[in-house]
């Protein structure tokens, strides 16, 4: 009988000794503009970063036995992928719910997760003193995004669960959308993980590139491709500026300051592309592929875009999304 897949922490851990210079990740330099360029976050680096915040947890929470749930609340930024990695090496599972969602639907989802603790890496929760008021927290401020990003050497929180017996341990929840109902918590395992991201092996003379992630790292279909795909499959995530709203001019604005090879971005803006010939033909020689999620695109529209790009759609209700990662052989490469 062969032996379950390796765990997320293993195959992250894996992929750190084997290239720990290996770049992980990008994100702007800047929080406002793309003008100072990108930074660049290596394996390690990341791994430093997740033994920093799990360490922390640690002191301020304790170890978790129980898989009690932490939600969390920040900017879209690498710190998401920090913060479910630390929680599960702490024995965590980690909520992550859309901000945007009514003062009901959070409390609603926080009791049914019986939730007590928000992480968070904003500084300013004004705008969530109502939830607050209905629902009280114990907050855990987490520090910012480049203090955790540090070469300096650190204490590795080590992960010693086994396959064999932690493949159905929760470690991740997410949620219906309201627009389908009162929102439901959707609890995630590490076989559900698997399952859905590394059921296939990649094939031979397959290839990772980089991928521009336009979709909020709270949704299923941005968490899948900022730290499952990357994960299993060396993909690297090219983040945007952590406030921006994924707009057609926000996407362009981050084309032109850095290499990518693909994006995912919502519906609205492959609409507005194949609505604009001449923005379209533009960055048609800029990416090779693009994804977009979370709905419908018109057929004029959709036709245009993929008469000049690639064009994949992810069309799966949040707790079923699957993301298709092997695609049709384009003269003599294996594109992943």
């Amino acid at each position: 009988m062969s032996s379950p897949p390796a765990l997320l922490p293993h195959v992250f851990e894996h992929r750190v000794r084997a290239n720990p210079a290996g770049i992980w990740a990008k994100y702007p330099v800047a929080t406002d503009n793309y003008e100072a360029g990108f930074r660049s976050v290596t394996n390690q680096q990341v791994l430093n970063a997740i033994n920093r915040m799990a360490a922390l947890f640690d002191r301020q929470l304790g170890a978790s036995q129980r898989f009690q749930t932490l939600a969390y609340l920040g900017p879209n930024d690498l710190r998401y992928f920090i913060v479910v990695m630390a929680a599960i090496k702490v024995g965590y599972k980690i909520f992550l719910p859309n901000p945007q969602n009514s003062m009901a639907a959070h409390v609603s989802l926080l009791a049914k997760l019986r939730c007590r603790v928000l992480v968070t890496a904003y500084e300013d929760l004004s705008s969530f003193q109502i939830i607050f008021d209905h629902y009280p927290l114990h907050r855990v401020r987490i520090p910012a995004l480049d203090e955790l990003i540090d070469d300096a050497e650190t204490v590795d929180y080590p992960y010693r669960k086994t396959p064999e017996t932690a493949q159905d341990d929760p470690i991740l929840v997410l949620h219906t959308p309201a627009s389908s109902g009162p929102p439901k918590p959707l609890v995630y395992t590490h076989r559900s993980i698997l399952q859905s991201v590394a059921a296939i092996p990649s094939p031979d003379g397959a290839q990772s590139t980089s991928l521009l992630l336009m979709l909020p790292s709270f949704n299923i279909a941005g968490l899948a491709m900022s730290l499952m795909i990357a994960a299993w499959d060396a993909c690297v995530t090219v983040y945007p500026l952590p406030s921006a709203t994924p707009t057609t001019t926000n996407f362009v604005d981050a084309l032109d300051d850095v290499q990518r090879d693909w994006a995912s971005l919502p519906p609205v803006v492959a609409t507005e592309l194949g609505d604009d010939r001449e923005l379209l033909h533009a960055i048609a020689h800029e990416l090779e592929h693009l994804y977009y999620v979370g709905g419908s695109v018109p057929l004029s529209a959709g036709d245009a875009v993929s008469s000049a790009i690639r064009l994949y759609q992810i069309e799966k209700p949040v707790d079923q999304t699957v993301i298709p990662q092997i695609r049709l052989q384009m003269a003599d490469e294996v594109v992943m």
